[in-house]
């Protein structure tokens, strides 16, 4: 049914086989006969058939690095749909962190707030950066540009004209927005109409997220801006190391089986096998390993006349 269509037309062959757009979304669409549960997915410039394998470790200084939590997901889940449900699984064998250092697509405003309201965790991560057409242009009018006043309902833009509405309403996903637009006559009269707005009848309008994720985010994105904050996330390069032993150690990259759960045993008994190789490797005080520096960055670290000679 997903890759055929019977046409009752007599005109037209009686099957053939589905265009792309009237296949079912990834998330849904099969992909191999033999494992239902596989999805295709694409990251950047890597495509796969399969999974996703998400790993929590400590990461302490005087301690080996320990696997705490696996979660074995279809290759089509966001990372960011699966962070509640790794602090759910650790607060219930009571190995909740204070603090969990992630990557960019585990976090954004509703991961930062939630995590610290239910489960009392400082999310640590890059936020991504603002999509908007504005952000990608010089002398573009974005977003953290505006005065937001929650209290009066009421946003101001950098020249200094105050929002004409303000609703609460819901996006695509059905997650509460904010959204907020500029009066017409002040928008079309601005001399920065062009890179503020593309819209026909020449007025902003603004979709915010509730305050809290609002606020979270600015503040989050304006941090790590900062020396501190790339110093504080380096301590998340140990993960990467991880993955990286578990591909050489026990082929982690290729699913053995089929099936979600038998691929998420396999998965378990990988960070077991760790787990025990960093333990005897701790007990017999053998020292961690650094993270590798490229030729490059080696050669761009040396003193200029050394690099010149």
């Amino acid at each position: 049914m997903q890759q055929f269509y019977r046409c009752d037309d007599p005109q037209a062959p009686l099957v053939r086989l589905r265009a792309t757009d009237e296949q079912p979304p990834s998330a849904r669409l099969f992909v191999s006969p033999y494992d239902t549960d596989a999805r295709f997915s694409t990251t950047r410039e890597m495509d796969w058939t399969g999974y996703k394998v998400h790993l929590s470790e400590t990461c302490e200084d005087e301690t080996p690095n320990l696997v705490t939590q696996v979660l074995t997901t279809p290759a089509t889940t966001p990372d960011s749909a699966v962070t509640a449900r790794i602090h759910a699984a650790l607060e219930q064998r009571g190995l909740l962190p204070g603090e969990h250092y992630l990557d960019a697509g585990y976090v954004d405003g509703t991961v930062m707030v939630e995590s610290r309201r239910d489960y009392g965790v400082e999310v640590v991560g890059p936020l991504s950066r603002d999509p908007s057409w504005q952000a990608r242009i010089a002398g573009g009018v974005t977003q953290n540009q505006f005065v937001i006043d929650w209290n009066a309902q009421r946003a101001r833009c950098p020249e200094g004209v105050s929002s004409q509405s303000w609703n609460e309403e819901r996006d695509k996903e059905g997650k509460r927005v904010v959204v907020v637009q500029f009066p017409e006559a002040a928008c079309g009269g601005c001399g920065r109409v062009e890179q503020c707005t593309k819209a026909k009848r020449p007025r902003r309008t603004l979709t915010l997220r509730p305050r809290e994720q609002y606020e979270a985010i600015q503040a989050g994105r304006a941090q790590q801006q900062t020396s501190a904050f790339r110093h504080r996330y380096r301590r998340r390069a140990g993960i990467e190391g991880s993955f990286s032993q578990g591909n050489s150690r026990s082929d982690l990259r290729h699913a053995r089986y089929w099936g979600l759960a038998k691929v998420h045993l396999q998965h378990i008994l990988t960070a077991v096998a760790l787990n025990l190789y960093r333990a005897l490797a701790w007990l017999a005080e053998v020292p961690r390993s650094k993270t590798r520096t490229s030729a490059f960055a080696r050669l761009m670290a040396l003193p200029l006349d050394v690099v010149c000679s």
